[in-house]
């Protein structure tokens, strides 16, 4: 074995002489100390060194027939709020960047960042890196001293305990501070939505809903329905500058589940509405109690006139009255002492909705089931009719109430009463339906140009087709 090892150590070829090694050394630290730029300057270079006004002008310019009209504006009015230099828009060809910077979906920073791309092919026309080379360097009196941060403020209540459906209570909307929440707590919706954020104000709480191409369609509902008598919440509109800012001031409180803050950076978020946080219980959550008590008879009249206002908007996510679901009881709830028995208990509507119909054929349909709900209601008034089945139905599947018909029929009365109150409103204000249109729009005036709600979508024509139906039939109410 030795003389093996020897063998092969005297047999080793010879190293050829080659290119001494440090010259790739010698390379490789020159690449590395020079900047990470080429020898000829682009214009990306050259919009480093471009002011806000700049950056807005070519923004607004170079996008126009690459975004739509709203997203330019809503990035023109970040680029303003937040004085965007070009240095900080040349970070933006990483669409990460330009997400978080612009306040854009990741589809629109990736288009923002193939167009910026391809300023890195295009020759500098201003000699930019001369005039940032030339830039005298700062004084220490002009150097910028970051200020301390403040203390972060350590809540002094366990996460699980901040949000308590028994015991919290709505703030002021008209009076209520926005500029910093104690607490934020998230709540699931509907199969695709965003879900609802709780906000603690300091001096109680409110709703902040993620607007969305129906945000309109359901303020204007919960409008309407307010002047129909039923209990609903407030809303409120904030500017497009605030409406940037609530979402960081969301992140920045306190969560009652840490694992909901990255819900706030949903890029289907752009915006929320205010809204009052109604107090009490979803129908559900009690309904076997208080629908056994000394209220139940007027709660069913108060459910009753809640029918007919959610006829007049289409509004099929709660009641099932004319609508081939199980209806949705969740956005139904129970005020005052729920925990007690005397008897002045009352509903309050959440959740409102106008849908509006336009397809002729689908249209005819939601006319014709309309009637035949109202006739069922007020001139057959027969409760044993599919109408009322399927209340009864969603009351026994989602509440565990056992409806009988002495319950059904004073459902029915207050669909009654309901059709007496729209016949005096429209006696005494013969424009009501194009009041609160009017009163929406004014709603929805700070975002307007910058968010769709669905303003476009809401169709008076709808509503008064659907009122006249109701008051046909209510002229036909059995005395």
């Amino acid at each position: 074995f030795q003389s093996h090892v020897t063998s092969h150590q005297t047999n080793k070829p010879t190293r050829l002489p080659s290119t001494p090694r440090r010259c790739c050394s010698l390379r490789s630290f020159e690449l590395k100390s020079q900047p990470f730029r080429s020898s000829t300057m682009s214009a990306l270079d050259d919009m480093r060194l471009w002011d806000t006004a700049q950056v807005h002008k070519y923004l607004q310019t170079e996008f126009k027939d690459k975004l739509e009209l709203f997203q330019l504006r809503r990035i023109g009015f970040k680029v303003q709020d937040d004085k965007i230099t070009g240095a900080q828009l040349a970070e933006c060809c990483n669409p990460v960047a330009g997400q978080s910077l612009l306040g854009v979906s990741i589809v629109q920073a990736g288009i923002v960042a193939k167009h910026l791309r391809k300023l890195m092919d295009k020759p500098s026309t201003t000699g930019a890196v001369t005039a940032v080379q030339n830039l005298p360097k700062p004084t220490p009196t002009e150097m910028v001293v970051a200020k301390p941060l403040p203390e972060k403020e350590e809540p002094t209540e366990k996460p699980v305990d901040a949000f308590d459906i028994k015991t919290a209570v709505p703030a002021n909307l008209a009076t209520a501070q926005l500029q910093k929440f104690k607490w934020c707590h998230w709540s699931s919706g509907g199969l695709g939505s965003t879900g609802v954020f709780f906000a603690n104000t300091g001096d109680g709480w409110v709703v902040m809903k993620p607007i969305t191409t129906t945000s309109a369609g359901e303020v204007y509902a919960t409008f309407l329905a307010s002047k129909m008598g039923i209990k609903c919440p407030d809303v409120k509109v904030v500017n497009w500058p605030d409406q940037q800012a609530l979402r960081t001031r969301l992140g920045l409180a306190p969560q009652t589940n840490p694992q909901d803050k990255s819900r706030l950076m949903n890029s289907r978020i752009l915006g929320f509405i205010t809204m009052e946080f109604m107090q009490g219980f979803p129908l559900p959550a009690c309904g076997m109690k208080v629908f056994g008590e000394s209220s139940a008879t007027s709660l069913y009249e108060q459910l009753g006139h809640l029918i007919v206002v959610d006829l007049l908007t289409n509004n099929y996510d709660r009641l099932p009255f004319i609508w081939s679901n199980l209806g949705n009881l969740d956005n139904i709830m129970i005020q005052g002492n729920v925990m007690g028995d005397d008897g002045k208990l009352t509903i309050a509507g959440i959740d409102q909705g106008l849908t509006c119909i336009k397809h002729p054929d689908g249209l005819q349909r939601f006319k014709d089931n309309v009637r035949a709900g109202i006739v069922e209601a007020c001139v057959d008034e027969n409760v044993r009719g599919p109408c009322f089945k399927r209340i009864r139905t969603s009351f026994s599947n989602c509440a565990g109430v056992e409806m009988t018909d002495a319950d059904l029929a004073a459902v029915m009365r207050g669909i009654q009463q309901g059709c007496r109150h729209l016949q005096t409103l429209l006696k005494e204000t013969p424009t009501l339906f194009e009041d609160v249109l009017t009163q929406t729009k004014t709603a929805f005036a700070p975002i307007a140009e910058t968010l769709d709600t669905g303003l476009d979508g809401l169709e008076m024509s709808f509503v008064t087709d659907t009122a006249a139906i109701i008051l046909d039939a209510a002229n036909l109410i059995a005395t």
